[in-house]
């Protein structure tokens, strides 16, 4: 709170001027010599803006004095209010509850008093105009250390985050003046809960990253925007889990968004990317992340089936596939610790499955059956080796199998009749059983 006080004030002198302006930074600028200066309060990061919160100006005086508030940007004055009374001992709210001042740099808020003509002539020496301004960034109950800079300022409002004492999520004015109310809290400690946003026409996510002191490790806090082709929205977030990330979706059924991280000690921040769908289904499921390695996780409209996963301490990845029919393709596996586990998806025509090794990426293939028989079930991993896995469409079979350094073999059959007896793989030995039938290849 920067309390700013007038002295020596009286009917001839008709008033000072308060000059609260906003720095290259955002920051208003301060007096080196003011006891309420810190120099703590030089956030993290580059600010946009300087957010008004709350303004209040005190008359100490003996009698009713007007006073003018006005913004000047560059020259142009744009008044907040003009001549508001306040009388005598009396703190005026001016700027409070849901209205708020965005200063962009070398903006001006102006605060400035006259007498009431009526007044009579008093001593000068005991008089004294008092005005209160709260800025975003003197909010008292966020610790200096631990807050972001707002992340939009001017016609689309703000939003901000901090450290979990006291955190500040305002609500987010689009463009079209629609008013969202849809953000989540964030979670006390360091860490972030992603929270998101819609007036069903744009969406807004954001999603941060934990920190052990929020000084050697700043909070890093990413948007990203979208707009809806139609009006029917949704969110669905998830929560950070201790240092890590966990993946967000958001989709409107024609444009959908992801969001996954790694562990926070290698400095990589959330990525977020989106794709556009062909067909308007709305597609919601997504994998967790656990400790410092991924989960998969799948989603599709029927026509494009997307994964997400990634190998330890790299960049997550996307891929898609685009199926032949619009059959679902809904079965995914999991990542466990440092090792893979087998992924398969099929929509009838086109199988697939990922496969990979310890520290090594993902690799999806697909194999094009002869018929539409389903194949829907595949094996695990374990470690850096595989377990049995294994699909067929009565015509053609595949399986999963390897040693630690991965292999993967097809086997075609010579006839119709399925085969569900398969061999198991261990370490780096095969360890005995054959397909009852098959051609163009071997064990």
């Amino acid at each position: 709170m920067q309390t700013y006080n007038f002295d020596n004030i009286n009917k001839e002198y008709d008033g000072d001027t308060l000059l609260y302006t906003c720095t290259d930074n955002g920051m208003p600028e301060r007096d080196i010599e003011d006891p309420e200066y810190n120099p703590a309060q030089l956030y993290f990061g580059e600010y946009k803006a300087s957010i008004v919160l709350s303004l209040s100006v005190t008359n100490t005086a003996p009698h009713t004095i007007n006073v003018d508030v006005f913004v000047n940007k560059g020259g142009s004055v744009g008044y907040v209010t003009k001549k508001v009374q306040i009388p005598p001992a009396t703190t005026c709210v001016i700027l409070g509850g849901q209205q708020k001042i965005i200063l962009e740099h070398e903006d001006e808020l102006h605060v400035q008093p006259f007498f009431v003509q009526s007044s009579p002539i008093w001593n000068n020496d005991d008089v004294k105009i008092i005005a209160s301004v709260m800025n975003l960034y003197d909010y008292p109950h966020i610790p200096p250390m631990y807050i972001e800079p707002p992340l939009w300022y001017g016609d689309k409002g703000f939003v901000t985050a901090g450290e979990g004492y006291s955190n500040m999520l305002d609500k987010f004015l689009f463009s079209s003046q629609s008013v969202t109310s849809g953000f989540m809290t964030l979670n006390p400690y360091a860490r972030y809960t992603p929270g998101g946003a819609s007036n069903e026409i744009t969406g807004i996510v954001f999603g941060g990253r934990g920190s052990g002191d929020g000084i050697s490790y700043p909070y890093y806090i990413e948007t990203m925007s979208m707009d809806f082709a139609s009006e029917v929205w949704n969110y669905n977030f998830s929560a950070p889990l201790e240092h890590t990330y966990q993946t967000a979706s958001l989709s409107s059924g024609v444009i959908y968004l992801t969001g996954g991280g790694q562990d926070y000690s290698l400095g990589r921040r959330s990525t977020i990317q989106k794709g556009t769908f062909l067909s308007g289904e709305t597609c919601t499921k997504f994998g967790d992340l656990m400790s410092t390695t991924y989960y998969i996780g799948g989603i599709n409209n029927n026509k494009i089936a997307l994964w997400l996963g990634d190998a330890y301490g790299s960049s997550s990845r996307m891929q898609y596939v685009e199926f032949s029919s619009e059959s679902n393709a809904i079965l995914w596996g999991t990542m466990n610790y440092n090792g893979y586990g087998a992924i398969g998806a099929s929509d009838s025509v086109i199988g697939l499955y990922t496969r990979g090794v310890q520290y090594n990426s993902n690799y999806i293939q697909s194999t094009e059956f002869e018929s539409v028989g389903t194949s829907a079930w595949w094996g695990n991993l374990n470690y850096a080796n595989y377990e049995q896995g294994a699909c067929s469409n009565g015509i053609s079979a595949l399986f999963l199998c390897g040693e630690q350094y991965n292999y993967s073999n097809i086997i075609d059959f010579a006839s119709a009749g399925q085969t569900t007896s398969y061999a198991n793989w261990g370490f780096s030995n095969f360890d005995g059983g054959t397909p009852s039938s098959f051609s163009g290849g071997g064990v």
